[in-house]
């Protein structure tokens, strides 16, 4: 088990109330050099309404150009809520950014209060 803040492995993660992906954490995925969580991921119907904002953001990561335009795709995901539920529904945890590639997903989310 790895050291994550959440109890157990899978997630949901929801835009508002809406369920856009089911998250799997993989301790043997480290794809970023900053601490983050990783793993496989399902997306739900509801996520294709996002899902050009979360392919833009990936496009323009590291283009420090395009800062505004990045932080406006965050705005308008973070509106709703962007949240990490466990299974439990006991945590609750706002993202602080998430990212979909391929077969994997790599996130970073916020303590509970």
């Amino acid at each position: 088990m790895s050291d994550s803040m959440f109890e157990g492995r899978v997630f949901h993660l929801l835009r508002g109330d809406v369920l856009i992906a089911i998250l799997t954490e993989v301790e043997d995925f480290r794809y970023a050099d900053y601490p983050s969580e990783e793993g496989t991921y399902e997306l739900t119907p509801d996520f294709e309404e996002v899902r050009h904002l979360f392919e833009r953001e990936l496009a323009i990561i590291d283009n420090e150009e395009d800062d505004d335009e990045w932080n406006d795709i965050w705005e308008e995901l973070r509106a709703p809520g962007l949240i990490l539920v466990s299974l439990d529904g006991r945590r609750r945890n706002p993202i602080l950014g998430i990212h979909f590639a391929e077969d994997r997903a790599w996130w970073m989310a916020l303590a509970s209060p």
